[in-house]
């Protein structure tokens, strides 16, 4: 317990906190996915590997870049993560793109999965609570992958049709 306590303090002087709190039963936080329901990818998506403190230890599926921004509205996708301008250009030439773990097709079936919560401060920005949501791919080549859905909760309707 003071081991716990000591890491608290010790983070909270350098500046940030956070904490994990899995909130996957939380209807509201889903939104605009349902936990508990499918989905088909309406197009292709890249998975793109995404690095944490040097460690690559998590995918993403993304659009193409050229679709975030064609978008007039910018709440349209999030544009977290880089991805190529598209399918066809990563086909092309992929060697530019060391963080694609692949393509995953239209066709292929998810399933909202789990849903984090982090309750953070930090000095410079104040309190945050961001959410990050998972989903698990049911078909496809990368079958039983988990994969976080940030990029395209902002235009799911766009990306996913509900089965």
């Amino acid at each position: 317990m003071r081991s716990i306590i000591a890491i608290a303090v010790l983070t909270c002087c350098a500046g940030c906190m956070s904490i994990r709190v899995d909130r996957t039963y939380n209807a509201n936080l889903w939104k605009p996915f349902e936990y508990g329901h499918k989905y088909e990818l309406r197009e292709d998506l890249f998975l793109i590997t995404l690095e944490e403190d040097g460690k690559r230890n998590e995918l993403a599926l993304v659009p193409s870049s050229d679709q975030r921004l064609s978008s007039t509205n910018c709440y349209e996708s999030s544009g977290y993560y880089s991805a190529p301008a598209s399918i066809q250009a990563y086909q092309s030439d992929s060697t530019n793109w060391m963080n694609v773990a692949g393509i995953a097709r239209a066709g292929t079936f998810l399933e909202p999965s789990r849903l984090d919560r982090f309750y953070q401060f930090s000095l410079w920005y104040g309190a945050e609570t961001p959410v990050k949501r998972y989903a698990t791919l049911l078909s496809g080549y990368f079958t039983g992958t988990v994969v976080n859905i940030e990029d395209l909760h902002w235009n799911a309707g766009k990306y996913l049709k509900r089965k």
